[in-house]
């Protein structure tokens, strides 16, 4: 008030910041209601709330059903009367919540923030929730017979699972298309592994 004054109401719709307001009333008199009166009338211009949401990072890639916690929080606004309430997409209140991982593909994460005036904001996050790896091996056979020092070439690969970011790395004991070592009798295991550009492993064991 001491910036604005008592001000005409056609100034008040001017008004677009948040802060205190005043205007005026006036009634010219007349012989039935009396003489000229003015008066002022103050009014509240409040802000809208704000959010963030800390972590995770927006695009990020998760697993299937990994455990992935957020963390968030929810801003009054200036001139506000406060807080009613600060729930994410899972309902979850507090500051910390959990995406959930427990289907594939593209996915989204919003917090929102209401006022006790009303007014709402909203923040939100994008990410992809993928399959692991596939691997496979033709070569050694699970539970296959072979004579010391038979010559025996590898058969493996491996393919990206749905939804996943593409492979860096499908790798056994030999490389596929080589020789396994048959030169010791006994029992013996033959691993591959697959692994995702964003980390997965898969591990496939003849």
């Amino acid at each position: 008030l001491a910036s604005y004054g008592c001000v005409p109401s056609a100034a008040v719709a001017a008004e677009s910041q948040a802060g205190s307001y005043s205007y005026r009333l006036a009634y010219s008199g007349d012989r039935n209601y009396g003489p000229a009166q003015t008066s002022c009338r103050q009014f509240d211009v409040a802000s809208a709330p704000s959010v963030t949401i800390s972590s995770p990072a927006t695009g990020r890639m998760f697993s299937l059903g990994e455990q992935v916690s957020t963390s968030f929080a929810c801003h009054e606004g200036s001139d506000a009367p406060g807080l009613a309430s600060c729930t994410d997409s899972g309902g979850a209140t507090g500051g910390s919540g959990k995406l959930d991982t427990s289907t594939l593909g593209s996915h989204s994460y919003t917090v929102t923030a209401r006022s006790g005036s009303g007014q709402t904001a909203t923040a939100t996050i994008s990410y992809t929730v993928s399959a692991g790896p596939g691997v496979s091996v033709q070569r050694p056979a699970d539970g296959a017979r072979y004579t010391r020092g038979q010559r025996v070439t590898a058969r493996y690969d491996c393919a990206e699972g749905p939804d996943g970011p593409g492979l860096s790395g499908c790798a056994g004991p030999v490389a596929s298309g080589h020789a396994i070592d048959t030169m010791s009798v006994g029992s013996h295991a033959f691993t591959v592994t697959g692994t995702s550009s964003d980390g997965q492993r898969t591990t496939y064991t003849v």
